[in-house]
């Protein structure tokens, strides 16, 4: 079997990267960012990358349709530029449920970067282990940011459950995907941005009680 060893990429320059750090780090962010974050989390354990240099334009969906047969994904949130700071293109903090699954990401990331297709051969981000490490999930394997949802049509459908979802849960909500629509049911699939903060909020206001 082959092996991979993790090291952290060479791309360190703050002034470059303004509140894109490549630590992870925002520029708003007040406290001290010498300090070593997450002590207790080795670097071999983190799951956690942060991605530069993404389209301005890029979408939680457009960035998750670039990745594929790596391994479940835990949360993607993106942050949107600062024109004002001199921050013209996006960044992203994407985290993994497996640290295998993170580093089979950042491995295959780093001879070409990070392409999205349909915004132009200019925009080629650039993939990083986040500064603040996070450890691999507890979550059972078959827990995912995604939910499978089906009941009355006037009920389950995108429209509606959007506009659920939006009322009760902040950041990026992802992408919801018609599977099936009959005379009275219906049926969804809804790919959340993050596993904790939203699919498993989602399911728990959405069950029935």
């Amino acid at each position: 079997m082959d092996s991979i060893s993790r090291r952290h990429n060479s791309f360190q320059h703050e002034d470059y990267f303004g509140h894109h750090d490549v630590h992870g780090y925002s520029s708003n962010y007040r406290g001290n960012t010498q300090r070593e974050p997450n002590q207790y989390v080795p670097d071999n354990e983190n799951c956690a990358l942060f991605v530069v240099d993404l389209p301005p334009t890029v979408t939680v969906p457009a960035f998750l349709s670039t990745i594929r047969n790596t391994g479940r994904i835990y949360s993607l949130h993106i942050n949107l530029p600062e024109p004002e700071r001199g921050n013209n293109t996006c960044a992203a903090k994407l985290v993994f449920f497996e640290c295998r699954a993170a580093e089979t990401f950042y491995f295959r990331q780093q001879a070409a970067g990070l392409d999205l297709p349909g915004h132009g051969s200019g925009c080629v981000a650039r993939v990083n282990w986040n500064r603040v490490r996070i450890p691999e999930s507890a979550a059972p394997y078959h827990h995912t940011r995604v939910l499978i949802i089906s009941g009355p049509k006037h009920v389950v459908n995108p429209a509606t459950l959007w506009g659920h979802f939006q009322a009760k849960i902040e950041s990026d909500l992802g992408q919801i995907v018609v599977l099936r629509e009959g005379e009275r049911d219906g049926m969804v699939e809804d790919r959340f941005a993050s596993y904790r903060a939203q699919a498993e909020a989602a399911k728990s206001f959405s069950s029935p009680r």
